[in-house]
């Protein structure tokens, strides 16, 4: 596909990116790099929240992306043509309007994002009730990780306050670094000599790890080709806990995402 003046010009992948691509190639059914989730909430102005939604969506690089293989050639553009639209899925008059929800997201999560020059995120609103929606964000991992949605989740929620409030978008002045800078940032590092002191460092660690452990452990007993597909299992965490994760992060002077990072990991 050529670009045109609504595109920007294309440019290369960082090497997260390519590492994503690549495997998405190889399993390209696979759900594995779906990222997202919902917000829940309660009585909103639809109005509003698809306001604040269309001026997220129409702002940030991020829901521009699409990726393409010209020729052997891996590259993305941004595009300004996005679906801005927010659907209004209705499940109100189910017998169980929650468990319905949930397992209409669960169905989606097992949907695999089309990547060669295509959206890499998708929207909904659903109404549970009166007083209950869900806000549902999805995106391929090409374009955005599980922080990065959470972002999602807190400018949306700043944009349709300042909505409420009767206050102009425009006003509402956010840090953003472009998508560019992101790639470009990723191109210095590659030819940096931190780049080929890493390669060096994971060269020697690799070859020092046992063959088995390189072995797949998703194969079922009925042969090489057929592997287990994997599942997402939603875990709600107090408040009261998270934050205590939190202060266990500034003491060691890391991220919180780090120390979920670890939990899971033990």
């Amino acid at each position: 596909m050529d670009t045109n003046t609504h595109n920007s010009q294309p440019f290369g992948l960082t090497l997260t990116q390519q590492d994503i691509y690549f495997d998405q190639l190889y399993h390209p059914k696979s759900p594995i790099y779906n990222i997202g989730g919902y917000i829940e909430l309660g009585k909103i102005n639809p109005a509003s929240l698809n306001q604040a939604h269309q001026f997220l969506v129409g702002r940030f690089d991020a829901f521009g992306i699409r990726v393409v293989n010209r020729q052997q050639r891996l590259e993305q553009y941004i595009t300004t043509e996005r679906t801005v639209e927010l659907p209004l899925l209705d499940f109100s008059e189910r017998d169980d309007p929650q468990a319905s929800a949930d397992q209409w997201l669960a169905d989606r999560f097992t949907e695999a994002f089309t990547i060669d020059d295509s959206e890499l995120f998708c929207s909904y609103l659903l109404r549970l009730a009166d007083n209950s929606y869900r806000y549902v964000g999805l995106a391929h991992h090409l374009v955005m990780d599980g922080w990065g949605f959470a972002q999602w989740a807190k400018v949306l929620g700043q944009y349709y306050n300042a909505i409420e409030r009767g206050e102009g978008l425009d006003e509402q002045v956010l840090p953003q670094t472009s998508w560019h800078e992101v790639v470009e940032l990723s191109e210095a590092y590659q030819n940096s000599k931190n780049f080929d002191k890493s390669r060096e460092y994971w060269r020697q660690q690799i070859a020092a790890l046992s063959p088995s452990f390189f072995t797949r452990r998703n194969q079922t007993t009925s042969g090489p080709e057929v592997t287990v597909a994997s599942g997402r299992k939603t875990l709600s965490l107090p408040i009261a806990l998270h934050q205590q994760l939190v202060q266990v992060a500034d003491e060691f002077a890391v991220s919180v995402a780090q120390v979920y990072l670890a939990v899971v990991a033990i």
